[in-house]
Parts: structure tokens; sequence; C-alpha cells
């Protein structure tokens, strides 16, 4: 299974006042795909709508983990070591327009979110790549 990420579709009504809303979680993550649109040929994504259940995501991680932006891990292992996500029904994912943009930073060696401290708890330690080295030159190492 590759990396999964579900995202809620714009556009959707709550609370029948009649508006049109959108998911800012989602939508940022949806910035990210857009800049980086490789992603979208490494992973699959799926655009959910607003009411739950959202059956997809309860059949891979459960009920109670059906918040949206959502990825499911494909491959556990390839999970950076300094990274620790949730856990549902045997599997890995990460919840949260934050935690995924990190995950998708180190994991698919893409740019760092602006104002995300590099640290040396954040930085693949023995994973070479571009990544790698502009993490190393922030840190002076």
């Amino acid at each position: 299974m590759r990396d999964h990420l579900f995202l809620l579709k714009p556009g959707f009504e709550d609370g029948g006042d009649g508006k049109q809303y959108y998911c800012p979680d989602s939508a940022q993550v949806e910035g990210i795909l857009s800049f980086y649109p490789r992603l979208r040929l490494e992973m699959d994504v799926t655009y959910l709508k607003f009411p739950r259940p959202r059956q997809a995501i309860v059949d891979l991680i459960g009920q109670e983990n059906q918040s949206a932006p959502v990825l499911v891990v494909g491959d556990a292992a390839a999970i950076p070591k300094q990274l620790k996500p949730s856990a549902a029904k045997g599997r890995s994912f990460f919840a949260g327009e934050e935690a995924i943009a990190e995950y998708l930073a180190l994991r698919y060696e893409i740019g760092w979110p602006h104002g995300k401290k590099i640290t040396a708890e954040n930085v693949p330690a023995a994973e070479p790549g571009p990544m790698r080295e502009t993490a190393k030159k922030a840190l002076g190492t």
C-alpha cells in the first residue's frame, strides 16, 4: 500500500446556515500538493465529503480517527525514525496539517514549512539527500 492522504472537498455546508465552507487544514495540505505536484504521483489522494461517517478513513484507521486531513502511511518502515505517528487497526497515520507537512518534508524531501524550526531531533540522521544537506547547513554541522 502506498501512503494515502485524505482531504475534505471544499464547498460543503455545515449547520444549515446556507454558507459554503472549506476545511482550512485540508486547504493548507492542498497547497503543499500544488507546490510539489510529484507527491500526487507518489501517493494516493482522496477527497471526501464533509458528512460523517467518512467510510474510507473508518475502514483504514477506525471511526474515532475520521477527522481530515489525515495521511495513512503505506509502509511503516519508511517513517522517519524521529516522527511519532498515531496508530490504529495496525496502521500508522499522521493527522492534521502540521504533522502531515512535517512527514512530507522528511519522507519525500520537499520543502520544510517556514517557521518550523529545524533541529537535530527532526533531521534525518542517516538519510542523504537535499533535505539533509539543507538541514546540515541550517544547523551549522
